[in-house]
Formats: C-alpha cells, sequence, structure tokens
C-alpha cells in the first residue's frame, strides 16, 4: 500500500529515537516507524503540489535531502541498533557496518520512500519527466528510456512479459520484510520476493556519472568561451574558438579529432591568456587523468567539482557512491557480495531523481552552456 495512502496519528517528526531490530533472517527492521512515515507522506503530497512549478519543487527537493544529513547524524548517535552477527577484523570494522547499515534503512525509509512513492503518482497520471540530451555517437536518451521504462514497470507492477519459473520460498513462520520503508509481516508459507527494477540499477550509476562530468565539463567550456571573448588570437586559436561557438549555439557538437587533444589546447589556451586558474582539478575535469576520463568516484573526490555541485546533492552522491559508505556503483557494477540490497527500488528511485535534476541544471551550480 503506497505510503500516501497511510492515515497516521502520529503527528510529523523528523527526529526522533529509533528501535530497529534483526529478523531471524538477518534483515533490520523499525520497530517504531510511525513518526518517519508521517514525515515522508508530507514530502511526498509537497512534492506532488509542487510537480508543475520548478523553482519551488527544487527547494522542496533540497529541503529534502538537507533534512535527511540531519536525519542520518541524529540516527549515529541515538538509534538503537542491534548487535551485528558474525566475527569482525576489528572494533571499527564493525562500527563502520553498522554505520553502513544504518544509513541504508534511512535510505529506504525517508529518501526511497518518498521519490519511488512520488514517481509512482506521476507514472500513474502518464507525467514521468523524461531528459533529452542531444544526441552524440551514443545517444544516452536510449539508456535513460530503457531504465525509465524498467522503473515505471515497476512502480505499477506490470508483468515482464518473459517469465521465469523461480521455486517458490516457504519459511516455517512470520518472517519480517521491507517494502518501501513500512514493516510487512508475512505469515506461515509463501514470501513474496522483493520486485526490483535491474536493468535501471545498472545503467543508472554509469549515466549519473556520464551527465555529472558533461555538465562540469561545460561549465569549464563555458567559462572559457566567455573567458576567450575580445582575446587577440592566432588563426588556429581562432579556428577552435569559433567551433566552440558554433556548437554552443545549436546546443551539441561532436568533435572529429582527438578528444584529449582539443581539450589540452582549450586549457593551454585558458592559461595563456588568464581566463583559468592554475587549478589541477579544473584540468583534470576537463582534459581527464592520464588522456583517460575520470570516473565516477574520480569525480566526486574531485576539489572543481566539489564547488560545482549543489551541496545537498553532494552530500547524497557521496552517501551512494563514497567507498566507506554504500560504495553502491562499485557494488552493482562488480557483484560484491555486501551486507544491504544493493539492487533495491529506493536506490533506483533516487538516481532516476539525480539524474532529471542533473538535466535541469538543479545540480550543477553556475552551469550556462546552453
Amino acid at each position: 500500500m503506497p505510503i500516501k495512502n497511510i492515515i497516521t496519528k502520529w503527528a510529523v517528526s523528523m527526529l526522533y529515537k529509533k528501535e530497529f531490530a534483526m529478523s531471524p533472517y538477518g534483515g533490520a527492521f523499525l520497530k517504531n516507524p510511525e513518526p518517519a512515515i508521517a514525515y515522508v507522506k508530507e514530502k511526498i503530497d509537497k512534492l506532488l503540489k509542487t510537480k508543475d512549478d520548478h523553482a519551488a519543487q527544487r527547494d522542496v527537493k533540497c529541503q529534502i535531502f538537507s533534512d535527511f544529513k540531519t536525519i542520518y547524524d541524529y540516527d549515529l548517535n541515538n538509534a538503537i541498533f542491534p548487535e551485528p552477527f558474525g566475527t569482525f577484523a576489528s572494533q571499527e570494522a564493525k562500527e563502520q557496518l553498522i554505520k553502513q547499515k544504518l544509513l541504508y534503512e534511512d535510505f529506504q525509509l525517508y529518501l526511497g520512500d518518498i521519490f519511488v512513492n512520488y514517481h509512482c503518482e506521476l507514472a500513474k497520471e502518464r507525467q514521468m519527466p523524461t531528459v533529452d540530451a542531444s544526441p552524440f555517437v551514443i545517444d544516452y536518451n536510449e539508456l535513460v528510456d530503457i531504465a525509465l521504462a524498467e522503473y515505471v514497470r515497476v512502480l505499477l507492477r506490470i508483468p515482464h512479459p518473459v517469465q521465469i519459473r523461480r521455486k517458490d520460498i516457504t519459511v516455517a513462520e512470520h518472517f519480517t520484510v521491507e517494502c518501501r520503508g513500512m514493516e510487512l509481516s508475512i505469515p506461515t508459507g509463501r514470501v513474496q520476493r522483493q520486485v526490483h527494477a535491474c536493468a535501471a540499477t545498472f545503467i543508472l550509476p554509469s549515466l549519473i556519472e556520464h551527465y555529472l562530468l558533461l555538465y562540469l565539463e561545460n561549465t569549464v567550456i563555458s567559462q572559457w568561451i566567455n573567458g576567450m571573448s575580445g582575446k587577440r588570437l592566432n588563426t588556429d586559436e581562432a579556428a577552435l574558438y569559433q567551433k566552440f561557438l558554433d556548437m554552443k549555439k545549436i546546443g551539441h557538437g561532436i568533435m572529429t579529432g582527438d578528444r584529449k587533444t582539443t581539450m589540452e589546447r582549450i586549457w593551454d589556451m585558458g592559461i595563456k591568456y588568464s581566463v583559468f586558474p592554475e587549478d589541477c582539478s579544473m584540468k583534470e575535469i576537463l582534459c581527464g587523468r592520464g588522456g583517460n576520463f575520470i570516473t565516477l568516484g574520480t569525480i566526486l573526490k574531485s576539489t572543481y567539482a566539489r564547488t560545482r555541485i549543489k551541496a545537498e546533492y553532494l552530500q547524497i552522491l557521496d552517501y551512494m557512491f563514497g567507498k566507506k559508505l554504500l560504495n553502491l556503483r562499485n557494488s552493482i557494477a562488480h557483484g560484491i557480495s555486501t551486507n544491504y540490497d544493493y539492487l533495491s527500488l529506493a536506490f533506483v528511485g533516487i538516481m532516476v531523481q539525480m539524474i532529471w535534476d542533473i538535466s535541469t541544471n538543479d545540480v550543477i551550480l553556475g552551469y550556462e552552456f546552453e
């Protein structure tokens, strides 16, 4: 049952002492979710009320992300979390696992529940946004569409056209599972597997990496284009500059020459004419590292990127993809055995929202290439 339809007597409370318990099957569940559910319902309602007002909804989303850090920091110090089972190399390793598990539970309960339920309402009304990026050698719109199509199919519980028969799971007692942050007790007998949007889960981290880097690159190129205006350029410099002016005018372009050499020429011109500062992290965004594109982990460690990504979004990206936190991309890409469900629909909902927000210029500060 969608959280939106739950009527609760609890007042909306962002911070309260949560009490988690461990099921016999190793999963944690929240014994007192009512205040959190009330908070989540309020945020879903705000997103729905502002869905046609971009500026107002941007403020709501930033508040949700800002609240999440406050909630997680509070829970780290106050939540009652069960003792994890197993042996650990050190007390520090044990505490790190508890922090990761708590972060996962809060992601499910707050951000996952908010955005999955919000998107579910949009999907029912056929109002799901999409990303209409300019096609390059790879048409990333196709990847976005595939991810969104599967996500919507799961949200609306539309059966997959190809069904694979699986052996039923049975247990000897009640089994507690998580469903969009709510505790459900399933009686003895058949236990339903949690449904995932697996293709979307695998596609979306790469899209986030692609669009973050693309938009960050364009902030550097835009600074170069604006800064070179009025400079006395030689013939080769003027030809390169005009090419990028033309690309900016039409909104996109494909370089037929060597990308590394082209970007390094832009950087050298920016330094020569005092358009760029001597900033290695800024150069790395534009030119890559060792001639290669930088990856998501490197982007999130970049000093330049961290000054350009809006703080509320940067914190969520750190939580999701930080190596010592959820490490989501590496878990998905390499099938790392872990202690949480990295295929959870909650992560898909958050990543979909992140893609939309990058494409509508809500994530990168000072983006003006278009």
